[in-house]
């Protein structure tokens, strides 16, 4: 346990510092030393979704959650990953768990709703239930959650309510940090 605590953050400042490769060889080596270890699972994963390998991430990934370790996010990068490789019936079951998650969580239900709006599959996309709960989260517990607010904004534009978009995003963007990463974006 204690060596996976040393590759971990090992792994961590060798990408803060620029070194992406040294830093996968070290998550990947503080997975294998304690593979139950949820924050290496998540680093490593996160590692290989920003570096765009989307196979191995989607590996890293059913490993996470074979150990229960996912957070809602990387659920839906999960769901989202398996539609891309045409793996429908695991999509379907990310989907089952972020929903299944999502009474009185707005984190999950966060996901769930982004998840409905991104979905390729008839069985899991429904624009209009997303933006229901969209609506919900953003008026409640997520009010000052700029994404919430850019997830109702596409929800909206997808039907067709630019006005209503163009608001929603304004506000998102209102509740952006200008000197932050995001607000530089």
């Amino acid at each position: 346990g204690d060596m996976a605590l040393v590759h971990l953050n090992h792994g961590l400042i060798l990408e803060a510092l620029g070194d992406p490769e040294g830093g996968l060889q070290s998550l990947r080596a503080a997975v294998m030393a304690e593979p139950a270890l949820g924050r290496a699972q998540r680093a490593l994963a996160e590692m290989l979704l920003d570096l765009g390998r989307d196979e191995e991430a989607r590996e890293q990934l059913v490993e996470g959650l074979g150990h229960d370790v996912l957070d809602e996010q990387l659920v839906l990068e999960l769901a989202l990953l398996h539609e891309r490789f045409g793996d429908s019936q695991g999509a379907r079951e990310c989907a089952e768990i972020l929903e299944s998650a999502a009474a009185g969580h707005p984190r999950a239900s966060l996901a769930y709703a982004e998840l409905r709006l991104r979905s390729r599959q008839a069985a899991v996309r429904d624009t209009r239930a997303a933006e229901r709960d969209l609506r919900a989260l953003s008026a409640g517990p997520m009010n000052h959650h700029a994404h919430a607010w850019a997830l109702l904004g596409a929800a909206l534009a997808q039907r067709g309510a630019l006005d209503e978009a163009a608001a929603a995003i304004d506000r998102g963007l209102s509740l952006v940090d200008e000197s932050g990463p995001a607000g530089k974006r």
